[in-house]
């Protein structure tokens, strides 16, 4: 055994990735209950059409942000050395900005038309503030990972708890001055902007980022070395958040702005708990697979080790939400959202999946094929794409929403039983070489 394996399992023994699980669970616990304690304010203050929009606008910059870093923080992590990963971190900024200018002057120019396309309820100023929730989006998710390369796992998890408390704040009180979804954009933008300048000047303080010291030579050389993060990472997310974002499309579009809303709230309320333990367990897995990939310990034993545990949570949390969310959500929520808690019960298959798999899929990141990442998220677009749009057009919601979402679950349960196979190190090791 190497002194680094020495060195890691003392580490483990002593709760290292216990503490940091702990660390990142608490303030995602807390983000989110700070999130869920405004929701009733905000279904209350706007309607089921209006929150549907704002969904969609919301997953548009998520869906942006990962085009703007083009995947490089996920390098962050990765990289050992910290000159290399200050000049990604800048990489990330350059990119993040340059693309932000090129699309606000194509707004200037291509804004109406755009506008036209999608609906009268879509402005150029909408598409203004989409362009800069994905700035900033994308600024604090490069942050967070700095912090992650760090171990700085409570202070990420402070950091939602910040844009949780100020983007809830911002959407009630921007709620008495602006008109129809506005205020729910206009105060997410708000939080948003607020907590990456707060962090952004806390980083820099205290993890020192010399911007003086970084060539542009220096940005191309990480940029190409790194170069399969944006090839294939990028892809895969925006692969991924489309798997998102289609179904609440397709829903608005074939059912009406109302439904739309209806599937938003009830996906909202089961991305709490994939928020509070599927996510920060994935950032945490990252790092740990990172850590034994370089000691060539095996990369499924280290999935089986995860997700059993995963499967049990999700059935015991995803299952007594589904249970008694239908029965309460008039009350918590208001009265024209009773209907909302009856899609708990139609995605609940789809979450289950999402819950145990997802935090085991960095794996391939750390073992730099993500083309198999891509090829697969692909599949998962096609199977969402088809079921929704298919079965839409002749089925209830309900229907649609239950059949997909069995389909999608099979192909991850896939995809664990691959990762979690014996056959997966040798091969995708023996590849990454």
């Amino acid at each position: 055994m190497t002194d680094k394996l020495k060195n890691y399992v003392y580490k483990l023994a002593r709760g290292g990735v216990a503490e940091a699980l702990l660390a990142m669970w608490t303030g995602q616990t807390v983000a989110q209950i700070i999130q869920l304690t405004f929701i009733p304010f905000i279904t209350r203050l706007y309607s089921p059409v209006e929150y549907g929009e704002f969904s969609l606008f919301a997953l548009g910059a998520s869906l942006g942000a990962v085009l703007c870093s083009l995947r490089y923080e996920l390098a962050l992590v990765v990289e050992e050395d910290d000159t290399k990963a200050k000049n990604l971190f800048a990489l990330i900024l350059t990119l993040s900005t340059v693309t932000a200018i090129i699309l606000c002057a194509a707004l200037f120019w291509l804004g109406e038309p755009i506008c036209s396309f999608f609906s009268d309820r879509v402005t150029i100023l909408t598409l203004v503030q989409l362009v800069m929730a994905m700035w900033m989006q994308s600024l604090l998710i490069a942050i967070s990972y700095w912090l992650l390369r760090f171990r700085a796992f409570a202070l990420e998890g402070k950091s939602r708890v910040l844009l949780a408390s100020l983007v809830g704040l911002g959407q009630v009180g921007f709620s008495f001055v602006a008109w129809d979804n506005n205020g729910l954009i206009s105060g997410y933008l708000a939080g948003n902007c607020i907590t990456l300048v707060i962090l952004s000047l806390f980083v820099f303080h205290n993890y020192r980022l010399p911007i003086s010291r970084l060539r542009f030579s220096s940005m191309k050389d990480v940029a190409v070395r790194y170069k399969k993060f944006p090839q294939f990472s990028t892809w895969d997310v925006v692969a991924n958040k489309g798997a998102l974002l289609l179904p609440l499309t397709v829903l608005t579009h074939s059912y009406g702005a109302t439904v739309g809303g209806f599937f938003a709230l009830a996906r909202n309320v089961y991305n709490i708990p994939l928020s509070v333990v599927s996510e920060p367990a994935s950032r945490v897995f990252f790092v740990q697979a990172k850590e034994m990939f370089t000691t060539e310990q095996s990369m499924s034993q280290l999935s089986r080790k995860w997700i059993l545990p995963l499967i049990v949570g999700g059935c015991f949390i995803l299952g007594a939400i589904a249970l008694v969310g239908p029965h309460v959500f008039g009350l918590i929520f208001g009265g024209d959202w009773q209907e909302a808690g009856k899609y708990l019960w139609a995605l609940l298959p789809i979450t289950m999946a999402r819950f145990a798999v997802v935090p085991i899929m960095p794996i391939l990141n750390v073992v730099e094929r993500q083309d198999i990442n891509l090829g697969w998220q692909i599949g998962l677009v096609v199977i969402v794409f088809i079921g929704f749009s298919g079965l839409s057009r002749l089925y209830s919601p309900f229907v649609t929403i239950i059949a997909t979402g069995v389909a999608v679950a099979m192909w991850y349960a896939g995809l664990a039983l691959w990762l979690c196979s014996g056959t997966f190190p040798k091969g995708l090791v023996k590849n990454s070489e």
